[in-house]
């Protein structure tokens, strides 16, 4: 038996998501402390992961401490991570219940921030200097320490964020962001860790 086979030709519609962007400038209302990884830290755990026990520390250089502490971009410019941003955000609302329903990983996949190819915004300031404060490390005996970190005062970060409106709106994600500002706050000794640094408002916002 000889039967004609019809080729039948299937539509798949792709409902593409209806991306928006949003183009913010936060301002500083307290100043703004960081704390990079340096390199010396990853390699003292490094050692200390592959049992290599560390005989003797070696003498502390304050001012390349302050230097390390910071980020940078590749223009050379002072720099923030992107994703500390994001994870305030992220934190606010699931704290004060803004996205009610929406679990974190959904969340987390409704907006995204724009950044460098190192995830990096760069910082703009007025005034950038060394701060000495003593902190208390982990531990059973909790020795206290020293720490050398840079501070901005008056600083501001621009940058721009690209969300689905079907599961975070404009003005939903705006009112997170300002309430991540006056209660979470960015960088160390933030508010969200009992601090007072990091505050910040927002303001430019243009949507596109």
């Amino acid at each position: 038996m000889k039967y004609n086979e019809e080729k039948q030709k299937v539509t798949i519609k792709v409902d593409l998501p209806h991306i928006q962007i949003i183009s913010i400038k936060i301002f500083g209302d307290t100043p703004l402390i960081q704390q990079k990884w340096t390199e010396k830290a990853k390699n003292e755990i490094r050692q200390k992961q592959a049992g290599i026990r560390i005989l003797k520390r070696p003498v502390r250089n304050p001012d390349q401490e302050y230097k390390d502490s910071y980020y940078v971009n590749k223009e050379g410019h002072v720099a923030f991570p992107a994703s500390a941003i994001k994870n305030a955000v992220i934190a606010v609302a699931q704290r004060k219940g803004f996205v009610g329903r929406f679990d974190g990983p959904l969340m987390k996949g409704s907006f995204f921030i724009q950044a460098d190819e190192e995830n990096l915004l760069e910082v703009q300031y007025e005034e950038m200097r060394m701060r000495e404060d003593n902190v208390i490390l982990g531990g059973p005996s909790r020795p206290a320490d020293l720490r050398y970190r840079a501070e901005f005062l008056n600083w501001s970060i621009a940058f721009k964020v690209e969300l689905d409106p079907e599961i975070l709106t404009p003005e939903t994600f705006i009112n997170i962001l300002a309430h991540a500002g006056f209660s979470n706050g960015l960088g160390e000794w933030r508010i969200e860790k009992g601090g007072q640094f990091g505050k910040f408002h927002v303001e430019g916002i243009e949507i596109k």
